[in-house]
């Protein structure tokens, strides 16, 4: 599909308890386009630039899974679709 590339960071540890160890992953993507969220899943492309069709998948986020950044596409309505 796309090449991911991460960022590893570790956020704390232990030496004796490695049940404190925490890590963060930053995953960079390309721009991903955001079309709907269905039963708590994203629905998302990296293709939808206005085209008739376009490839898409759909994924749930883990709770402690956050975007980075997000910027609605201009004139777009609450899915992202420019109307």
């Amino acid at each position: 599909m796309f090449n991911e590339s991460f960022k590893l960071d570790l956020i704390s540890s232990h030496i004796e308890d490695l049940s404190k160890h925490k890590i963060g992953l930053t995953f960079y993507t390309p721009d991903l386009f955001l079309i709907d969220i269905i039963d708590g899943r994203d629905l998302v492309s990296h293709g939808a630039t206005g085209k008739i069709s376009f490839e898409t998948f759909m994924f749930a986020f883990h709770p402690q899974v956050a975007i980075a950044y997000y910027q609605p596409l201009e004139g777009s309505t609450q899915n992202g679709f420019c109307s």
